[in-house]
This record gives C-alpha cells, structure tokens and sequence, in this order.
C-alpha cells in the first residue's frame, strides 16, 4: 500500500496529511542505509534517498537514475557469473516471491568494488509494481571476518607447533 493510500486510510483522515508526507520524506532521506526504487521494463534506479547517492558515488539523482544495478557492479560476481545476469535473476526471484535478500558485489561509481546486502521488495502502487532495494555496505563486517578467520588459522597453526612439542616431549621422557 502506498503512503498516499496509507494515509487516506487513516481513521479520522479523508486527505493525506501534509506533515505525515513530510515526515515519511525526511526519514527516507535521512536514513543511513541506501534506499531506492528501480522499475521494469528496462530496471533503472528510478529514485534514491541521499545515503544512495552517497554509497555509489553519484553527484546528482539523474546520473543515480540512468544506471541499472549492473553498471553499478563489477562485471561479474564472485561466483563467476555476469553482474547482469545474476542481477536479473535476483530481480525476478523477488518480483515472484514478494522479496529476495542476498549479498551482493558492487562498485561505486567509477570507483572501487564494495561487499553488500541488499534487500529487494516487490511493491504494488495502483496498477504499477516495481522493487524497493535496501543495499548495506558490509566492507567492515567483511573485514571482522576475514581477521577473524585469518586468527583461527593462526591459532590451529599454534595448537599444531604445541601437539609436535609435547610429541616430542614424550618420546625424550621415554
């Protein structure tokens, strides 16, 4: 249900309330995760809140706008397939089931490549259905995971110097 629809709903409410409008704005563009729409035929970003603009390295809502997912995005994934490819299967998994989330490789505009999250949600307005996309740069979280597994393998390597030391410490005692 859209906002307009949503507010006209209210109880006690025939018109959208001027200041929910505001109010619904404001908290879109001030989030912290990038948040945006894109729209079929063509699947083109259609809007983006401030924290996209930010996150991809675009100047201005047009440049956002002209761009598909896949010119945002390596031109292929870690798993070897085409950015364009996998992007339009993870459109039509969430445009079939109501929602898709998934981790995703992409890259800011004319800039370096970035690990994401991104949350796809199928929305109806009127006759119209299109996606909403919540992208969250995990680079930090992916750093944490590789220190992170990079000590475990330190740690296994010392627990195996440890094993080959008491090893030989029993064959000296016998």
């Amino acid at each position: 249900m859209g906002i307009i629809n949503f507010l006209k709903n209210k109880k006690n409410a025939s018109e959208p309330n001027i200041e929910d409008i505001e109010r619904y704005k404001a908290t879109f563009d001030s989030m912290n995760d990038a948040v945006m729409t894109l729209e079929p035929p063509d699947w083109k970003f259609t809007k983006g809140n401030f924290a996209t603009l930010r996150m991809f390295n675009c100047l201005t809502d047009g440049q956002f706008e002209s761009l598909p997912p896949w010119e945002l995005s390596p031109e292929k994934q870690p798993d070897g397939q085409l950015s364009s490819d996998k992007a339009k299967e993870m459109i039509e998994k969430a445009m079939q089931e109501g929602s898709n989330f998934f981790e995703w490789t992409h890259k800011k505009y004319n800039g370096p490549e970035f690990p994401a999250t991104v949350l796809l949600t199928k929305i109806k307005f009127g006759d119209r259905e299109f996606l909403q996309a919540i992208v969250r740069d995990i680079s930090k979280e992916k750093a944490v995971e590789t220190q992170l597994r990079q000590k475990a393998q330190e740690t296994d390597s010392l627990k195996d110097q440890i094993k080959e030391l008491e090893e030989k410490l029993a064959k000296m005692e016998k």
